[in-house]
């Protein structure tokens, strides 16, 4: 009996021993791994100061690509110029929060994607992302991605990749990508993307999509991107909203505030009676932000054809009509997206104006940044804000005064008075219309 005992305990030591220089192992090669990764400095500068013919060129580029907007079903071939492609991705990391340079090339049967990016800014972006105890050790690295594609039959495959000096085995980027595309969209949404798209071609300086359009593609995209819990409590909020009596002030115009109370009403009973109180303020922000415009949410969503939606209505705040459009679709961006993706659509279309007939107004902009803190606020704060409308508002309470701010700016106006978007003209310019948010006490 000893003996075997004895025995044992030399068997378990020795596992043990060889667990745990095995886990040292793992754990010296992690690190390796990692201050392989990370640079002292950035592969690809970003330029703090975006051109406002770039910010329009990649409003109209993303209109240009939309499946809808071009009519028609089958066969389709879209061709994106190197350029093209980083204003798509830098309006992607956009989307996602992401503090990311990116730069594209693209030659015949290959293309390669660097990008870069900050770690710093990326645990701002994401406090939660990496551990407190690692953060003062990652501050200032940056992360340096370089992929490289080759063209086949099909989809393209990697060819190689390297994170900072750190080389990638393909099949594990190819695995990585796959994994991470699958938690963003879903599997049923890249499904759908299989079945569009019949091939990616490489040529000097292009990158050529074969796909095809199905009259049925955009109800299959929409039923994946909108569960059915979230069109159910959408066509709730929207049908409340058509059922209210509306008092309209000078001109047949309806005040914001009188569409806000009600929706954020039924936002409150709904959470009272065991309701997710984040879930119902997004819904109610959604359903203000369609009420005027009903005929788009049945363009991109098909089913709320078949809904009670209410009459177009004429919204007013602060006066004008413009700004309910800014404020709630600002809001319902930053609700659904973040607050940087709805700055950064606030921006796009002020830019777009700048092009028509009104030009670049800094007071739309206000409205913006008001109308993305709602949004932010309803999640963040969710109970709170349904009691804050439930006493009662007025339009002050939402928008500071900002008759003051320039508008109205053609773009040589806009580049001559500020520069590029983030200069810093600009960037005092929106410090002040900050800081007359700030002292309002919705917003604090």
């Amino acid at each position: 009996m000893l003996t075997w005992r004895l025995v044992l305990g030399r068997l378990a030591a020795r596992v043990s021993l060889g667990l745990l220089a095995g886990t040292l192992l793992v754990g010296l090669a992690g690190a390796g791994a990692a201050w392989l990764a990370l640079d002292d400095a950035p592969q690809v500068p970003r330029d703090p100061q975006a051109s406002v013919l770039d910010l329009v060129r990649a409003m109209r580029l993303l209109r240009a690509i939309d499946p809808r907007q071009q009519g028609g079903e089958g066969p389709r071939e879209m061709a994106l110029s190197q350029r093209e492609l980083e204003l798509l991705i830098d309006q992607g990391a956009q989307r996602a929060t992401l503090p990311m340079a990116a730069r594209v090339g693209v030659q015949a049967q290959h293309a390669r994607l660097q990008a870069s990016v900050s770690i710093t800014e990326l645990m701002s972006a994401y406090p939660g992302l990496l551990p407190v105890l690692l953060r003062p050790w990652l501050a200032g690295h940056w992360l340096n991605v370089d992929l490289g594609l080759r063209e086949t039959a099909a989809l393209p495959d990697i060819e190689h990749l390297r994170v900072g000096r750190l080389p990638v085995p393909a099949w594990l980027g190819e695995w990585l990508l796959r994994n991470q595309l699958e938690q963003h969209f879903g599997p049923d949404q890249l499904r759908l993307a299989r079945e569009m798209v019949k091939g990616v071609r490489f040529t000097p300086d292009k990158l050529r999509l074969s796909y095809v359009w199905r009259a049925g593609n955009l109800r299959r995209m929409m039923a994946v991107l909108v569960p059915r819990a979230d069109q159910d409590r959408l066509r709730l909020y929207l049908a409340h909203l058509a059922s209210q009596k509306l008092k309209s002030v000078a001109g047949g115009r309806i005040p914001m505030v009188q569409l806000l109370q009600p929706a954020f009403a039924l936002a409150q009973q709904r959470t009272a009676a065991g309701a997710d109180a984040a879930l119902e303020n997004r819904s109610a922000i959604l359903a203000l932000a369609f009420a005027s415009f009903p005929r788009e949410l049945v363009t991109v969503l098909p089913a709320a054809r078949r809904w009670r939606l209410p009459t177009p209505w004429r919204l007013a705040l602060a006066g004008r009509e413009d700004f309910p459009l800014h404020y709630l679709i600002s809001a319902a961006l930053a609700a659904e997206a973040g607050g940087p993706f709805a700055d950064a659509v606030g921006v796009f279309k002020e830019v777009l104006d700048a092009r028509g007939a009104s030009g670049f107004s800094f007071n739309d902009l206000a409205a913006d940044r008001a109308g993305t803190r709602f949004g932010l606020l309803a999640l963040r704060e969710p109970k709170q804000l349904q009691a804050r409308l439930a006493v009662g508002l007025s339009d002050e309470d939402f928008l500071p005064d900002i008759r003051d701010l320039p508008e109205s700016l053609r773009p040589a106006e806009f580049t001559e008075r500020y520069g590029a978007i983030g200069s810093p003209a600009y960037k005092r310019l929106l410090a002040d219309i900050e800081s007359r948010l700030d002292r309002l006490p919705l917003y604090r």
